[in-house]
């Protein structure tokens, strides 16, 4: 076998190989299908959004697309949840304390809506501290997190909610 034909041999098969490793790069398009999200929520409440979270994930009959969810949870203070989005750092959902932090992302930006109002929910926690949640305006997930937000507004919700001292 001559040099010339071996050089060929071999760059066809890295070209080969290489077509191959691209494939391989796909696994976040998958995450994102299976329904990865990103919540940011007051830090006072990441105990409750923890337990919903790990409730609507477990694996049920009826709803087996719920077990594919993954869902991030960042805390922080309300201020610095307000400050990450208007700095235009990634969220899919914030849950907030006040209706009026939620109007405020809104004003600071010109008017552009940061969050779809349609989508917003209210709480009450301990003592009536109100927190309110909504998805964000730029989230790739919207049908992801509306799940989620569906499972937060139901009966089943209500009960892991409640431990926690916070209701619908």
């Amino acid at each position: 076998m001559n040099i010339n034909k071996i050089v060929a041999i071999a760059l066809a098969l890295v070209f080969t190989l290489s077509l191959f490793a691209g494939c391989g790069s796909s696994t976040p398009v998958k995450e994102k299908d299976a329904g990865e999200i990103t919540i940011f929520v007051d830090s006072t409440m990441k105990g409750a959004l923890t337990a919903a979270a790990t409730a609507y994930t477990k694996p049920v009959r009826e709803k087996p697309e719920r077990e594919k969810a993954i869902i991030l949870i960042n805390s922080a203070s309300t201020e610095d949840i307000v400050k990450k989005l208007e700095d235009g750092e990634y969220a899919d959902a914030v849950i907030v304390i006040g209706a009026d932090q939620l109007d405020a992302l809104d004003a600071v930006s010109g008017g552009k809506d940061i969050v779809i109002h349609s989508s917003r929910i209210e709480f009450t926690g301990e003592d009536g501290v109100p927190y309110d949640a909504a998805i964000v305006n730029s989230s790739d997930r919207q049908s992801v997190v509306q799940g989620f937000f569906d499972y937060l507004t139901s009966d089943e919700a209500d009960a892991v909610l409640a431990e926690y001292g916070i209701e619908n």
